[in-house]
């Protein structure tokens, strides 16, 4: 009887260790997907570019005694007894006009277009709330500022083309935040008011007419260095705006555009304030660097090396730097990451790592330094190694797989 006794309370010791065993798996299963569950959230992107629209200005509104094209056509009586055109429907004629194409052709023909039509014809581009007339008056505006060189006998002289200030201007009534951490104190502050509406559709004929305005340098002067360099800046940060990932193809155009308006010996310098005020804009270092970077993609020489320099100047920041001397120097700053310190931030190195790698690829400066490309692959080589695969820690599975495949890639570059 005693031995029984003895030996269910045996059991029940091995049973309760086995509950505190599987008590203790279970919450470090539970540990590990809190962890893998931050890291999804961590790796999202965006900003909030845009906030609340402002109030639209009027629509102008064309009629005989305001619009000197209308008073010129209105004096062919021939004309008015064919088209209808009278003091009361001035303005549905020329809607009319421009969006069937005739105002356009009109205006090439005579080789001038004056100022109220072009004031009337951005108004309506940039406010309109018809889709079809906006996109119409933007595609009238573009054509008339590209329309040949000056000289050329299809150059179309305008009196009036709206400065840097009122392009400017129109954007932040569509609610352009130019500082991001403004509108988290705007948040902050008035949370139940704050309605994020981003901006209306008009941005995309906006994008596309400060695309025409940069690629009609050669034959008008509208923006000097100085503004494109901001547009550039303002363009580049469309990106990081969710609401606008429809808009990536026209705003790549646009970047392209910009970025070629800069003469060789403007470009030098403006590409390097492009890059540095872009680096300022992101109020932290998190995965909106990365969506920077990629944005700054595509086959332009220029967009390149834009990327390039903006990806120093990120990395730096996210290194705690504000210059560097030379390649080898950023390099050892990267491996002052210790993989095998618990307290590594992995996301931070994940990004560091990425920021390097769009800044090293293919950079004939870097490639010319052997030593520095040999300490670079020693670091791969120590991320991919040194983190084991079942390191369940935020982003080290990323960054040793990271690693593992930029290490293919630069050994085979050798």
């Amino acid at each position: 009887m005693y031995s029984s006794d003895s030996s269910d309370e045996e059991d029940d010791k091995r049973g309760k260790k086995k509950e505190e065993q599987l008590s203790e798996f279970v919450s470090e299963c539970e540990r590990q997907v809190h962890n893998i569950a931050a890291t999804v959230d961590v790796a999202s992107w965006g900003e909030r570019i845009f906030g609340s629209q402002k109030s639209s200005p009027k629509l102008l509104v064309p009629t005989v005694d305001v619009c000197p094209l209308l008073q010129k056509l209105s004096e062919n009586s021939e004309l008015r007894l064919m088209t209808g055109l009278s003091a009361e429907n001035g303005e549905s004629f020329m809607v009319e006009l421009l969006r069937s194409g005739w105002l356009l052709n009109l205006i090439l023909s005579r080789s001038h277009c004056d100022e109220f039509t072009v004031r009337w014809a951005f108004n309506l581009m940039a406010h309109s709330s018809n889709e079809n007339v906006e996109m119409s008056a933007c595609d009238f505006l573009c054509s008339i500022i590209l329309s040949g060189t000056e000289g050329s006998s299809n150059f179309c002289t305008l009196d009036w083309v709206p400065t840097y200030d009122q392009i400017k201007e129109t954007v932040q009534i569509y609610g352009y935040l130019e500082d991001c951490m403004g509108d988290e104190r705007m948040l902050s502050e008035d949370k139940d008011d704050f309605v994020y509406d981003g901006p209306p559709e008009n941005i995309r004929s906006w994008v596309k007419f400060v695309a025409a305005c940069c690629r009609a340098r050669k034959s008008r002067s509208i923006l000097t260095a100085s503004e494109a360099e901001n547009l550039a800046v303002m363009v580049t940060r469309f990106f990081l705006d969710r609401k606008l990932l429809c808009l990536s193809g026209i705003l790549q155009e646009c970047l392209v555009s910009i970025v070629n308006f800069f003469t060789d010996e403007e470009w030098v310098a403006s590409s390097d304030i492009i890059a540095f005020t872009l680096s300022c804009s992101l109020p932290e270092m998190n995965f909106n660097c990365l969506k920077l970077v990629e944005s700054l993609s595509g086959l332009d020489v220029r967009i390149k090396e834009l990327q390039k320099k903006v990806a120093l100047r990120l990395l730096l920041s996210c290194m705690g730097k504000k210059e560097f001397t030379d390649v080898k120097q950023i390099i050892d700053l990267l491996t002052s990451f210790n993989v095998r310190d618990k307290q590594t931030d992995f996301i931070r190195m994940y990004i560091c790592l990425a920021l390097a790698d769009a800044w090293l690829w293919c950079n004939p400066s870097t490639n010319e330094n052997s030593i520095a490309i040999e300490t670079w692959l020693h670091f791969l080589r120590g991320c991919s190694c040194q983190i084991s695969s079942t390191d369940w820690r935020a982003y080290a599975s990323k960054v040793r797989n990271k690693a593992s495949y930029l290490l293919q890639i630069y050994e085979g570059q050798k």
